[in-house]
């Protein structure tokens, strides 16, 4: 009964396996519910935590624009504003920012002239006459009506603010703007929903000297420092284990964190300023310690439970299982094991056949092989002495002794089979003492391949193979030796090669990468640019170091001329071209020559002309030269906003807003010929262009255009290039150039960029006030 008995285990095991398995996936499952469970109230609680800090920010705003309309109404601080006569404002505002900042914690109060320059801030009457140039100021005039929101200070600390478009008598004398910092909303939100909040900065937003001012300010100095985190600057922590943030700045969206015995369930969320620009992140801590307490020891009680119940189960059907096993016919069991005796002698009998019949076919087949071995060992050597005809190959026994030698120096012998049974060592003389241990280490089943240089400079590839009899024992072993001194020479020759050119290459692209720091500097500094066009953007990405397309602005009085141009070439002949183009063009509307002749945009392209046709047109008797350039040539009138427009095969794009607001898109057509010889050449035409407040002008050469890429492997097509910059045209000028060149990349992708990209836009502004000359 031995083996039915074992029918218990056979059953029970298995049996108590899958009811484990099945109780694991069970307590698995009532873990995997609590944890979503707890992690939906979490999350339930901090956008709680946003609601009611929306509430609380919703009532701060509402104190500010009753302060606010309370105090444009004051009929003094109007009369004292429009006199400008900043000590009696002073004198009388002074009490009312004292009594705001008491009441109210309001701790900014600027009064903003029209012009966008701070006549006089209350909290800190030292500093005035600065521009104001934040989101919140922006928008209100932009708006003419009251705008507020939070915004990220040179202190980095987040104050609302709240701007006022100050209207006397239907005309806007300038603007009120009343701001408070809202650390005090951390605070106040701790204590309604009872989270810890960590608020941090990106480092990129701020500078350490104003940090550690602000800081000062808000009597913070001893809690933070700018080295605590790498890249983050602190400016409100409610959490007590401050030490311990470290292990959580970088995460990405929510975990659990254990300190001690304590649990922490950590949320990170963008901090958004009143542009919806991430300037940092917010940390919310919330202390899970009990509820995770609770759901670890539900565990452990549900894996107590189901252990015992196991056991339980397992004597239970132990027990049964073995009386059902009594039940088992001993008669039957008798016959089933003669029977398997029986089996057992025929199958051993059967074996037996089998190992003398394989036996008998082993020897045969060795036999055939043996055989085989013989012939393909003649075959093998017919083939070594025909691939390798001036090598020298040779077999030798176990005794160093050898039994075949071929190669050049046995050719002229009449009688080579004379070299056999002599020892190895007679043949190769000097190399031998190379080749002895290597020798003996092949003989222990070891194949070897080496190179080896002689005293007068000879180079031998040498290959050493054990070779195998029937019985697999190493008896004898084959050398090749080859010479590879001519092989050697060629890759000394070669490497020398390499090295000269990779030199040659270095001395070239230093060359360029300083011709392009020569281009660069010619080409307008961008600081300058923004002095009259500050809404602006420019792509420009060489196809090779440096490029054949330039762009070149000069401003005289009131006007700015406005160049986009591109040379026939690239790499080094189209930047020459370039050096050559803003030389003329300097030269051409010298102060002098501009006010002297009035020049208009067309004439300075004809005049342009004339002087790239001297320099390569040669004659009639002679070549003529193609060289030259495609441009946009423009003249921007900045009292009436007129602007004169002459291309040659470069195009002016215009967005102009319809009656419904929305951008649409107006094509002013370019010359067909470029600036240089052309076989029917005419005067280039002017176009006389009305502009308006918000109007957008775009100039760009055809190498985006003409780009190969995409899934079709086919041009980006000017159409397409014209779409994507209406669809974009509303959005800041920064923004439209990431989006324009992350277009480019993502069509081009790893196919060679195939001409240089120049593309230059700027936005018309309703005033340009002063501009400084240069």
């Amino acid at each position: 009964m031995k083996k039915y008995e074992k029918i218990k285990f056979k059953i029970l095991l298995p049996g108590s396996i899958v009811f484990s398995i099945i109780i694991t996936l069970f307590i698995w499952g009532i873990f995997d519910l609590q944890e979503y469970n707890f992690y939906s109230y979490e999350n339930a609680k901090i956008e709680n935590a946003k609601k009611t800090f929306n509430l609380f920010l919703a009532d701060e705003k509402n104190i500010l624009k009753s302060n606010l309309l309370y105090i444009a109404k004051d009929k003094k601080l109007q009369t004292l504003f429009l006199k400008k006569d900043k000590e009696e404002l002073i004198d009388y505002g002074i009490s009312i920012y004292e009594k705001l900042n008491l009441e109210f914690q309001v701790t900014h109060f600027y009064f903003i002239n029209k012009n966008d320059t701070c006549f006089l801030r209350l909290h800190n009457t030292q500093r005035a006459g600065d521009k104001i140039n934040r989101f919140t100021y922006k928008k209100a005039k932009e708006n003419k009506e009251i705008f507020s929101g939070i915004e990220l200070g040179t202190y980095g600390t987040f104050a609302l603010r709240m701007v006022y478009p100050w209207i006397v008598n239907n005309e806007i004398i300038g603007y009120i703007e009343l701001g408070k910092e809202i650390e005090h909303l951390t605070k106040k939100l701790k204590d309604v929903i009872n989270s810890d909040f960590v608020f941090l900065i990106d480092k990129k937003f701020l500078k350490k000297k104003k940090w550690t001012e602000g800081l000062k300010m808000i009597k913070k100095e001893n809690f933070f420092n700018w080295e605590d985190f790498e890249n983050y600057a602190v400016i409100d922590n409610t959490f007590k284990k401050f030490d311990e943030i470290k292990n959580f700045l970088d995460m990405k969206n929510e975990k659990i964190f254990s300190l001690d015995t304590m649990f922490f369930h950590i949320k990170s969320t963008s901090l958004l300023d009143v542009q919806n620009q991430n300037v940092g992140k917010i940390i919310i801590i919330n202390d899970i310690t009990k509820k995770k307490l609770k759901t670890n020891n539900l565990i452990i009680n549900l894996i107590i439970i189901s252990f015992i119940v196991i056991i339980i189960l397992f004597i239970f059907f132990y027990f049964f299982i073995d009386k059902i096993e009594k039940f088992i016919n001993i008669k039957i069991f008798v016959e089933i094991e003669n029977r398997k005796k029986k089996e057992k002698l025929l199958k051993e009998s059967n074996e037996e056949f089998i190992a003398i019949n394989e036996e008998y076919k082993s020897q045969n087949e060795e036999l055939i092989i043996s055989k085989e071995k013989i012939l393909n060992n003649e075959k093998l050597l017919i083939n070594l002495i025909q691939n390798y005809p001036s090598s020298f190959i040779s077999i030798i026994k176990k005794d160093f002794k050898t039994k075949f030698v071929s190669g050049r120096r046995f050719k002229k012998l009449k009688n080579p089979d004379s070299f056999k049974n002599i020892h190895i060592k007679r043949i190769l003389k000097k190399e031998y003492n190379i080749l002895e241990k290597k020798i003996i280490d092949v003989f222990k089943g070891k194949e070897i391949e080496f190179e080896s240089q002689t005293k007068n400079n000879l180079y031998f590839l040498y290959k050493i193979v054990p070779l195998k009899n029937s019985y697999g024992e190493i008896n004898q072993i084959l050398i090749i030796a080859d010479n590879i001194t001519k092989k050697k020479e060629k890759e000394k020759k070669l490497i020398s090669l390499n090295e000269n050119l990779k030199i040659t290459n270095e001395k070239i692209f230093s060359s360029i990468n300083y011709a392009k720091s020569i281009q660069n500097a010619i080409l307008p500094d961008k600081l300058h640019i923004k002095q009259f066009l500050s809404e602006n953007f420019i792509v420009f990405l060489p196809k090779d170091i440096v490029s054949g397309d330039f762009y070149w602005i000069k401003q005289i009085d009131n006007k700015i001329l406005i160049a986009v141009a591109d040379c026939t070439g690239h790499g080094i002949p189209g930047a020459f071209m370039s050096m050559i183009g803003i030389a003329y063009l300097n030269e051409i509307t010298s102060k002098r020559n501009f006010h002297k002749s009035k020049m208009k945009a067309n004439e300075i392209l004809n005049s342009l002309r004339r002087r790239l046709k001297d320099v390569f047109y040669e004659g009639k008797d002679k070549k003529i030269k193609s060289d030259g350039m495609d441009m946009a040539f423009c003249i921007l009138n900045l009292y009436n906003k007129k602007m004169q427009y002459s291309g040659a095969n470069i195009p002016l794009i215009l967005m102009r807003k319809n009656h419904k607001e929305k951008y649409e898109i107006q094509n002013f057509k370019s010359d067909k010929m470029p600036v240089g010889y052309f076989p029917k050449e005419k005067e280039f035409k002017n176009n006389e262009i009305q502009l308006f407040t918000d109007d957008i002008i775009y100039l760009f050469s055809d190498g985006f255009q003409d780009q190969i890429g995409g899934e079709k492997n086919r041009k980006f097509m000017s159409k397409n290039l014209r779409h994507l910059l209406l669809k974009n045209c509303e959005k800041p000028s920064y923004e439209q150039k990431e989006i324009i060149e992350n277009t480019f990349f993502q069509w081009k992708k790893d196919k060679k960029q195939i001409d240089d990209i120049l593309i230059f836009s700027f936005k018309i502004l309703e005033k340009y006030g002063e501009v400084e000359f240069f």
